[in-house]
């Protein structure tokens, strides 16, 4: 009966069968369940009238089962021999339990080495997009000012189109006046290198000029834009809240 419940048991660790006179026979039934059982750890059979037969049967099923660590035979009339090779045997099987369980911490400990090595890693990454969020906060809070500024100085816009309007008119002077100069330098021959130079000088900066002066006027037709646009969504909203008080009245 107890061999029978024995292989079936799958949580049993500890039995304890001492001072039961189970005898050669009964030992062999036993046996046979300890080879199959894989929970067992520990075994008391201490004082059950077993002789040598008995230990060359608990010997060859020790060696199979490879979860016994512990096995008690006090008062039998087992050859020391096979008690010696029993205890070998469950020595073992100690060992490779504690082999396992060392493998087991130390799949463990890499684990949560690699838990804080990802737990870093992302720290790092939040830090990182939390920097980005600030950047593109500010970039915001930029465009806004800018935004708000020209809404409320609208004529800076007119002012900077007047003014390119007039630099564009020097430009256009400026051109005849040089073509100018090279008709007469053409025609009178002049080869005077401090002239030529004084004159590319000139066109240098008013390039310069112009083109500062477009990249300005490009940014303010842009802020006007969204400002005009922000004006009329402005408009239509107060459109609505006129609607809906027509509407309630």
């Amino acid at each position: 009966m107890i061999s029978k419940s024995l292989v079936k048991n799958k949580k049993l660790k500890f039995l304890d069968l001492s001072n039961n006179e189970i005898g050669d026979e009964g030992c062999e039934e036993l046996s046979k369940s300890i080879s199959q059982n894989s929970t067992l750890e520990s075994l008391n059979l201490s004082n059950n009238k077993l002789y040598d037969q008995s230990g060359k049967i608990l010997l060859h099923s020790v060696t199979m089962n490879h979860t016994i660590k512990k096995i008690k035979l006090a008062s039998n009339a087992i050859n020391e021999k096979y008690l010696d090779d029993i205890n070998k045997v469950t020595k073992r099987n100690m060992i490779e339990y504690l082999q396992c369980q060392e493998n087991l911490v130390k799949s463990e400990i890499k684990s949560m080495i690699k838990d804080v090595e990802n737990k870093d890693l992302i720290e790092k990454e939040v830090i990182e997009a939390n920097k980005k969020e600030q950047i593109y906060s500010d970039k915001m809070e930029e465009n806004i000012n800018e935004l708000q500024f020209v809404s409320k100085n609208p004529c800076n816009f007119e002012d900077i189109v007047k003014q390119k309007e007039d630099i564009l008119l020097k430009e256009k002077q400026l051109e005849t006046f040089i073509n100018d100069i090279d008709l007469k330098i053409k025609s009178s021959e002049i080869k005077n290198q401090k002239e030529i130079d004084l004159k590319n000088i000139g066109l240098n900066k008013l390039i310069e000029s112009t083109n500062s002066l477009e990249k300005r006027y490009e940014r303010a037709q842009k802020q006007f834009t969204q400002a005009s646009l922000n004006f009329r969504h402005g408009i239509g909203e107060l459109e609505q809240i006129l609607e809906k008080s027509k509407v309630k009245l």
